[in-house]
């Protein structure tokens, strides 16, 4: 009886370490299905990730890349913008929280034309970040709001 107990419980710590479904194999996973054009089913490997109790570190990468699968593969560019906004709401701190603050501002302008919410989101993102590198692009952005990038100067010939 006692050499069954030993067993079972071997078996449960055994169990318990599997790595195949550990949160760097699962990460690892969603990118396989990414680069096979699984966008839908790398979303929702990333989705459980970012649910996750997973370390910040894996974490911040899933929050990432998720909001990256929907704005360029999916073209889901609601979606995007609010994975975006998850991940500034859960990392306020995080390095890149400032460059999820600007895709958001841009995906506005230059994929779904919400000048008024691109604005918004420019002049938050001037407000929290003035010195930040994407600070003069940003700048750019709010001077071009809706011009159209073929009759600028700068972008003919």
């Amino acid at each position: 009886m006692l050499n069954l107990i030993l067993l079972l419980i071997g078996l449960l710590i055994l169990h318990g370490c599997d790595i195949s479904s550990s949160p760097e194999k699962l990460f690892s996973k969603a990118n396989v299905e990414r680069s096979q054009s699984n966008f839908k089913k790398a979303a929702k490997i990333l989705r459980n990730l970012v649910n996750s109790d997973a370390d910040e570190e894996i974490l911040v990468r899933s929050n990432l890349l998720l909001a990256e699968i929907f704005y360029h593969d999916l073209k889901d560019f609601n979606q995007a913008i609010q994975e975006y906004d998850n991940f500034c709401k859960a990392f306020p701190d995080h390095k890149n929280a400032a460059s999820s603050l600007f895709m958001q501002g841009f995906i506005y302008h230059n994929s779904l034309s919400d000048l008024q919410m691109a604005e918004k989101l420019y002049l938050k993102f001037l407000d929290e970040y003035p010195d930040h590198e994407l600070a003069l692009s940003v700048r750019w952005e709010l001077d071009n709001l809706g011009k159209n990038i073929d009759e600028m100067p700068f972008f003919k010939n």
